[in-house]
């Protein structure tokens, strides 16, 4: 018997895994959750992609300890311009997996759940998945829009192929 399993379309995750120091602030445990939970080249629709398995990732201990790091970091451990990208492309893209593996549904009637296919489908009528202040980075709350715009505003060129915005899910039988 197959069982359905929700993947993320997802090139830019792996592409930009950047670590720190030794220090006890780094992405150890995010790579390492990439590393384990983010299949290379899926094919879904003949297109080749990585992809997440979202049922397993938001059940790992190390994924729910990274998130718990990041609301905890310590900013006065970002020196270089490098630790400031790690910190907030890593957070990006660990936060937008977990908007997507904490709403699997887009619609819920009692057992019944109509399954997202998009990371817009999280988001509201009346706000956007994008405006929602989920992200907790250092004791406070942000917005992916405003991680995405702290990124864009450090003008490095390409910056938007770190990041995992084209979080479409297709269903795989395997």
């Amino acid at each position: 018997m197959s069982t359905p399993l929700l993947f993320l379309t997802l090139a830019a995750i792996t592409l930009c895994e950047v670590t720190l120091g030794d220090n006890m602030y780094n992405h150890t445990l995010w790579n390492q959750v990439v590393h384990d939970h983010v299949a290379k080249n899926r094919y879904i629709d003949g297109i080749d992609t990585n992809a997440v398995d979202y049922p397993t990732i938001r059940r790992t201990a190390d994924f729910k300890n990274y998130i718990s790091l990041l609301s905890k970091w310590h900013m006065s451990t970002i020196v270089t311009k490098q630790d400031e990208l790690a910190l907030y492309i890593n957070t990006y893209n660990a936060y937008a997996v977990k908007v997507i593996a904490d709403n699997p549904c887009k619609i819920r009637f009692g057992k019944f759940c109509y399954p997202a296919q998009s990371i817009w489908d999280v988001g509201t009528f009346y706000q956007s998945v994008w405006n929602m202040h989920l992200v907790t980075l250092s004791g406070k709350l942000y917005s992916l829009d405003d991680i995405e715009n702290h990124l864009r505003n450090m003008t490095i060129p390409h910056i938007h192929a770190c990041l995992g915005n084209c979080f479409q899910f297709a269903k795989l039988t395997i």
